[in-house]
Parts: structure tokens; C-alpha cells; sequence
């Protein structure tokens, strides 16, 4: 039996669906580490343990979170959501993993579904969780196992496997992770001297201390943070504008307005997340030059105000609220000034 089989997953239920359908294994336990916000069938909720979290906390935390919700599990074996399993290719892991409790690291698809042992976490230390959102926290803990002396051990199998399937899946995440595979490529260059297949350290950063030793950066996790797609339910609401002033009409030049967003929450969960989610609201009319807020994250409410919005022309303006991530209109007014 294998006590723990665990998972990740962004928003690609249907990849999640198909994985944990190609199952033929006995599993003590089905962990299912929801980053998305997604709804599951039944039937997924009822074979597997899903946990739900609030925001993507990325591939290294949810790796990492598995060992901590599992602690006592001999081992465990963990799957990306676009991996389809063949007949009797889990029994495979189940004989390699169970079979001997030293350190260890099974690779039925390389860390796409890998098995990993008590004993060899002991040496290598948990996942980088600075390496964010995804990407290289697989060739970190590759060469910790080598500096740490820890076998990658080879498992029969071809599991069927989409491959980047979650970011491929999206222009948003094609688009985020662009920005981020940059970022944690220099990260890994600067902790071990090198790119993967080039390391030249022992130790992180060349400093000497523990290869287990990760200091947690928060604001690289800030700064990496992808924002999600909207669910199905958070599509259903939509945000709004309204304008205000003082009195009367709006004139051109004299009219200080205040601009209300309500409802930002529905398209967006509130932003307890480091600034995760963020807009900004453009005025337009032909021939003039725009007026931009600055980005802004909703109060948990879901609510904004632009205040002191002075228009310099007359005419009718077209007033939208815009996503920063990519720059989607999210609502839209029309504004008649004198």
C-alpha cells in the first residue's frame, strides 16, 4: 500500500479528475493540495482528502505542507495533477519505496511523480520554498541530494504526462511565469554558483552553513506571487463603478468627483495576500490624454475610491476598472461632463 499519495493543483480540475481516475493502487491516503479555489465532483471530494487554500501558495510550499499534514507517512509519493497512471505502474512505486528504508528518492517520471522517504528528507532538508511560485525547487532538492548522498533511484513506468500543462493551459500564468522562471533562475544561480548542471557550491551561497538551512525570504514570495483565475462562482458577480460630486453636474476643470468601486471582491478574493490582486481604473475620451489611478488593492470588502478625480474636458468619458495582471476591463462607466 502506499500510505501517502499527494498532489498539488492549480485550477486544471479536469487533469486532476483524470489523474486520480488512472489510479489502481491501493492508497491509505489521497492528498489533494488546492491552490486554486476550485470546486471538485463529489466523488473527488469523497475518495481524496482536499484541503483548500486561500491563494497559491506555489510548488514548493504545497510539497512541503504534505510532509507537514502527514508527518508519520514512511514515505510519501507526489504526482503533478497532468500525470495518468498505466496499469500496475503504482504497484512499481509501492515495491521500490517500501522496500528498503534508507534514503531514498524514487523517480517514476522525474520529480513530476517521484517518491521520497523519511530518511532522505532527514539529509536534504525540506523543498526551497524562496523558489516561487514554480520552478528549479526540483533541481534544488536534485542537488542536495547529491551533496547529501542520496540515491535518485529509476522506476519502471511511462506514466502518460501533458507536461507544464497548468501554465500552458493559460496566457495569465504563461505570461506570470515568464516573469518568475527569470527570477528563480537567479536565485538558484546565487545560492550554488550556478545554473542547474553547473553548480560549482557545496553549501547555499557559498557560505558554509547546513545544505538543509533555507531562510525563508517573504518578500520574494511577494514579489513572484501569480495572481489566479476567477472561478465560475466569482464570474457571476461582477464589479461596479459609480461616480460622485459635490453637486449638480460635472464640469470640466471645476468638479472634484470621487470614483466608488464596490463589489471587486467578487472577481477577486480579498487581498490579504501581499498585494496580490490589483487595479486601476482609466478615464478616457478621444483626443485627450487618459486619466490613470494608481494600482490599488480593494479593502476586504471589495470596495475603492479614486478620490479628487477632475475631468479636463468636456465630453463623455468612458470610465473602466482594469486588471493589472492583464489588463482585462473588469467594469466600465460612461461619464457625461459639461
Amino acid at each position: 500500500m502506499i500510505p501517502i499519495l499527494a498532489t498539488p493543483t492549480l485550477y486544471r480540475s479536469d487533469l486532476l479528475e483524470r489523474m486520480v481516475g488512472s489510479i489502481d493502487h491501493e492508497i491509505q491516503t489521497i492528498l489533494v493540495i488546492d491552490n486554486g479555489g476550485r470546486e471538485f465532483p463529489d466523488w473527488v471530494e469523497d475518495t481524496c482528502h482536499v484541503v483548500h487554500l486561500p491563494h497559491n501558495i506555489g510548488v514548493a510550499a504545497s510539497w512541503n505542507l504534505i510532509f507537514k499534514l502527514t508527518p508519520r507517512a514512511p514515505w510519501w509519493f507526489i504526482v503533478n495533477d497532468d500525470v495518468a497512471f498505466h496499469p500496475g505502474e503504482l504497484a512499481e512505486v509501492d515495491r521500490v519505496m517500501s522496500e528498503d528504508p534508507s534514503p531514498r528518492i524514487g523517480f517514476l517520471l522525474g520529480f513530476a511523480a517521484f517518491g521520497i522517504n523519511q530518511a532522505a528528507l532527514e539529509k536534504t532538508g525540506l523543498f526551497d520554498e524562496n523558489l516561487h511560485p514554480a520552478y528549479f525547487e526540483d533541481n534544488d532538492m536534485a542537488w542536495r541530494a547529491k551533496l547529501a548522498g542520496v540515491p535518485i533511484i529509476e522506476i519502471d513506468g511511462s506514466p502518460e504526462h501533458e507536461g507544464s500543462a497548468t501554465i500552458r493551459g493559460h496566457e495569465l500564468y504563461m505570461r506570470q511565469n515568464g516573469l518568475t522562471f527569470t527570477s528563480n533562475m537567479t536565485y538558484y544561480s546565487q545560492k550554488w554558483g550556478g545554473r542547474p548542471g553547473e553548480e560549482r557550491y557545496e553549501t547555499p551561497f557559498n557560505e558554509g552553513g547546513d545544505i538543509r538551512a533555507i531562510n525563508l525570504q517573504v518578500d520574494r514570495l511577494n514579489q513572484n506571487a501569480w495572481a489566479r483565475l476567477r472561478t465560475e462562482q466569482e464570474d457571476q458577480v461582477a464589479a461596479a463603478l459609480a461616480i460622485t460630486q459635490a453637486s449638480g453636474d460635472i464640469t470640466a476643470v471645476v468638479s472634484a468627483c470621487r470614483i466608488n468601486v464596490t463589489g471587486a471582491d467578487s472577481n477577486r478574493p480579498p487581498n490579504d495576500t501581499g498585494g496580490e490582486f490589483t487595479y486601476r481604473i482609466r478615464a478616457r475620451l478621444a483626443g485627450e490624454d487618459d486619466l490613470i489611478s494608481h494600482a490599488f488593492a480593494p479593502s476586504a470588502d471589495g470596495n475603492h475610491q479614486w478620490d479628487n478625480v477632475i475631468f479636463p474636458v468636456a465630453g463623455t468619458w468612458t470610465v473602466t476598472l482594469r486588471d493589472t495582471s492583464d489588463d482585462s476591463e473588469e467594469a466600465t462607466l460612461s461619464v457625461t461632463v459639461n
